[in-house]
């Protein structure tokens, strides 16, 4: 499963006029840094078109971190008729801007990693789908399993689904019970069906939880039967947020979301490019009214080779910022240091 690379690393492999969404057939600039691992035209199929560069970007990452997802609780799901799963590849040692590497050449993590990061946790609800797209009217259903890679302590697992639109409207509720076992097992909660009313259309979200919400997951569907995803791309969502120092290369940061639409896939970053942030979690969806909380560590980036860009390593602190798939930015504002 092959992604783009972040926009900030495309700034420091290609020259300026490159810096457009191309497929790598029609661009020997392109060809030379990713050849193999173009994705425009899947990329087209799923969103139809996108507003510039970085939404190019998200869209890619977005799909590779789909379809790593997808591999990863399919073999989990078959636990012990399956050995597990070796992702190709973990870093790029080339400054490729599309590869199917879960770390960029400059070390940035890609969408992948942290959805792969998820994937792999040791306690893991899932949703066994087989298809993106449904119609209107139509039956939404699958089965829905709790994997776990540590014993159990016996007694009844919760898991709670919810189905919602992208402005937050909730459309399905139901929790499900069932018995753990002791030993480490994909334990079969039971199946899911909902009817989408006739009238919908767009977007809406299966999100599943947990362990009292500690451990959670989400999945992406539509009615759009061309390019599924498109739904996806419209604006909408109001972003803000804050971060606290927390020793001397860490941070607490807290993002809300006061607008009327989702914000898929919030992303933190340093606007500058000169940290390499190592946040707990990344890509995650707001709804509007949510909020988030995340510890993230920092460090310089250091020069490498290829890059004529990065010359001293950079001081004091990084200009965090948070973008969602649909184009909303925000940058943080530093507020006093607190202990967390």
């Amino acid at each position: 499963c092959d992604g783009m690379s972040s926009a900030a690393s495309l700034r420091r492999i290609l020259p300026p006029e490159e810096l457009r969404p191309v497929p790598m057939r029609e661009n020997d600039v392109w060809r030379f840094h990713g050849d193999w691992w173009c994705t425009y035209a899947r990329e087209t199929e799923m969103f139809g078109q996108w507003s510039g560069l970085e939404q190019y970007v998200a869209c890619s990452q977005w799909m590779q971190a789909e379809g790593l997802r997808y591999i990863l609780e399919a073999n989990r799901r078959r636990m012990f008729h399956n050995s597990g799963s070796i992702i190709w590849q973990l870093n790029e040692p080339w400054p490729n801007i599309s590869c199917t590497n879960l770390l960029e050449y400059y070390g940035r993590p890609k969408m992948a990693f942290y959805w792969a990061k998820r994937a792999f946790d040791r306690v893991h609800p899932v949703f066994d789908y087989r298809r993106l797209d449904y119609a209107p009217g139509g039956l939404f259903s699958g089965k829905i399993f709790l994997l776990r890679d540590l014993p159990a302590s016996g007694g009844e697992e919760t898991l709670l689904a919810e189905i919602r639109d992208l402005s937050g409207g909730l459309l399905f509720r139901r929790e499900y019970r069932a018995d753990a076992g002791g030993e480490c097992s994909a334990v079969p909660m039971g199946e899911l069906a909902w009817r989408l009313p006739g009238g919908f259309r767009g977007g809406f979200l299966l999100r599943l939880s947990a362990g009292a919400g500690k451990y959670r997951n989400a999945y992406y569907f539509s009615t759009e039967p061309e390019h599924p995803y498109r739904p996806f791309l419209s604006g909408g969502a109001v972003l803000s947020g804050t971060v606290q120092e927390d020793g001397g290369s860490a941070g607490i940061v807290r993002i809300a979301n006061t607008g009327a639409a989702a914000a898929l896939h919030l992303c933190l970053e340093d606007a500058a490019d000169a940290f390499l942030l190592e946040p707990e979690e990344n890509f995650v969806t707001l709804l509007p009214g949510e909020s988030w909380t995340c510890r993230v560590r920092w460090r310089p980036k250091f020069r490498y080779g290829f890059d004529e860009n990065l010359h001293a390593p950079a001081a004091g602190r990084p200009m965090l910022a948070a973008s969602c798939l649909s184009g909303e930015k925000a940058e943080l504002r530093w507020e006093e240091s607190c202990n967390v």
